[in-house]
């Protein structure tokens, strides 16, 4: 009875493991092949050896905590359509995405939405959109809020990061 339970558990458990970012690699793969979307998806390891050659000890810290990275960029037109974000909003909030907050920054809204565990943030999600800029910015690790402003990423949607409060309760409410 018990090896049956141990097997039903990790059914759901790696059932959920793959729900939690199929709405975002959904979207990603959707649009990938298109000639105006650029994409990157890039490992942790990866990424850390990259930033490894950068001498600031504190980006190198938190990239350090970085699983996984994955960007899609439409710089011409924004390909999604108002009715599919909402249909990928309403997926990521039901992959337990929690939004942090928005920015409208010249005509694109700016959006970060966190996934957490516990104290550490599992996810952070980064969606730039207008009607001629789309970015998705995923980044998987363990992370702590105050990390998100150590972020130095070098690509298109990195430089958010720099608008995230030091602290949690700094983030502006309705």
């Amino acid at each position: 009875m018990q090896k049956l339970i141990v097997v039903i558990l990790f059914a759901l458990f790696s059932q959920g493991l793959l729900a939690q970012s199929n709405a975002i690699d959904a979207l990603i793969d959707k649009y990938e092949s298109r000639e105006e979307v650029s994409t990157l998806n890039l490992q942790g390891w990866l990424f850390n050896l990259v930033a490894n050659a950068d001498d600031d000890e504190e980006t190198t810290g938190v990239s350090a905590k970085i699983n996984h990275i994955q960007l899609m960029v439409m710089d011409e037109q924004n390909l999604v359509s108002p009715k599919e974000m909402k249909r990928f909003k309403s997926a990521i909030y039901k992959d337990q995405y929690e939004p942090l907050f928005q920015i409208r920054e010249e005509k694109n809204l700016v959006e970060f939405l966190l996934r957490e565990e516990g104290d550490l943030i599992t996810d952070v999600l980064i969606l730039v959109s207008g009607k001629e800029d789309f970015v998705l910015l995923n980044l998987s690790g363990q992370l702590k809020f105050s990390d998100l402003n150590d972020l130095d990423i070098q690509v298109e949607g990195g430089d958010h990061f720099k608008k995230i409060p030091e602290n949690r309760r700094d983030v502006p409410r309705a």
